[in-house]
């Protein structure tokens, strides 16, 4: 809740494509495990079946690993930098960020985020 008003908006934007992609692929895991997704269904999906061992990656982090904050980000940004979805702009843009900051479904709920996401530059 608190990113906006600490990051700039492009690393907003950056941090909400990221977790569209994630949370894409996780609506489509099964139908992917399966091998019912078919590709070409979803650009979306797509990408984000694409670059899902990269996201993982980037969100790994040992319990006594420690991150820098601007490495952190500019990671991301190289993660994100050519990722294009057809009919939308590329992901980590401002345009992308919007789309991404309107969730489908929204989970007042949720959990609060791990600390580690927070070094990540993801939270």
């Amino acid at each position: 809740r608190v990113m906006p008003n600490i990051v700039s908006a492009e690393h907003l934007g950056l941090a909400q494509s990221f977790k569209q992609l994630l949370a894409r692929y996780r609506e489509n895991k099964d139908l992917i495990a399966i091998g019912a997704y078919t590709k070409g269904s979803d650009p979306l999906t797509d990408v984000a079946v694409d670059l899902i061992p990269k996201l993982r990656a980037y969100i790994a982090q040992g319990i006594t690993q420690g991150s820098v904050f601007t490495a952190c980000k500019k990671e991301l940004e190289t993660l994100l930098q050519a990722t294009q979805v057809a009919d939308t702009a590329p992901v980590g843009t401002a345009k992308a960020a919007a789309a991404a900051a309107t969730p489908a479904t929204s989970n007042p709920t949720q959990a609060p985020r791990r600390a580690s996401k927070v070094k990540r530059g993801l939270a």
